[in-house]
C-alpha cells in the first residue's frame, strides 16, 4: 500500500511540475501587419491617424527580453499595443497588462501573450487612459512574476 501512495505522489507532483515548466520551452511565432495608419480615398487624399503615440524598449525583469513596443492610432480611431522584434521565454498563464506601476496594483489587462518571438497587436479598450497606464506588463499570473516590463513614460 505504501508504494502505490508514494507512486500516485510521484505521478501528481511530476504532472504539476509539467505544467509549470512545459511552457517554458514552447516557442511561438507570430507575424501581424501593423495596424493601418494611412487610408487612400476615393478621391485620391489621404487619412491619416495620428500612427505612433508612444515608443518604448522592452526591458528585462525576470527574463531576458527584446524587442520593442508602440502605441499606434489605427485610422479606425482604435489605440494598438504593437509588439515589434518580440522575443521573450515562455512560461504557464503569461498575460500583458497596462499599468500604472510594475506591481500590477492597478492595471488592464489585454490578453494572454501571443507569442513568445515576432511581431503582433492587442486592441486597448476604449475607456483605457494611456496618461495614466503608462507601463506594459508581461506577467505571469501563476506566479505573480513580472517577465519583462517597458516604459511609456519616458
Amino acid at each position: 500500500m505504501k508504494k502505490i501512495i508514494t507512486a500516485v505522489v510521484v505521478l501528481l507532483a511530476l504532472g504539476i511540475l509539467w505544467y509549470f515548466l512545459f511552457p517554458a520551452f514552447v516557442t511561438k511565432e507570430v507575424q501581424e501587419a501593423p495596424p493601418e495608419t494611412t487610408e487612400i480615398l476615393e478621391n485620391g487624399f489621404k487619412r491619416e491617424s495620428l500612427g505612433v503615440i508612444s515608443s518604448a524598449e522592452m526591458l528585462p525583469d525576470a527574463h531576458e527580453v527584446a524587442g520593442t513596443a508602440s502605441l499606434i492610432e489605427g485610422i479606425d480611431g482604435k489605440v494598438y499595443l504593437r509588439f515589434e522584434n518580440f522575443e521573450i521565454i515562455n512560461g504557464p498563464d503569461v498575460r500583458i497588462y497596462l499599468s500604472k506601476d510594475l506591481e500590477k496594483t492597478d492595471a488592464v489587462e489585454l490578453g494572454p501573450l501571443k507569442a513568445t518571438h515576432g511581431n503582433f497587436n492587442y486592441e486597448v479598450p476604449e475607456d483605457v487612459h494611456l496618461g495614466e497606464y503608462s507601463k506594459l506588463l508581461v506577467w505571469c499570473d501563476d506566479f505573480s512574476v513580472l517577465f519583462a516590463h517597458a516604459d511609456f513614460a519616458k
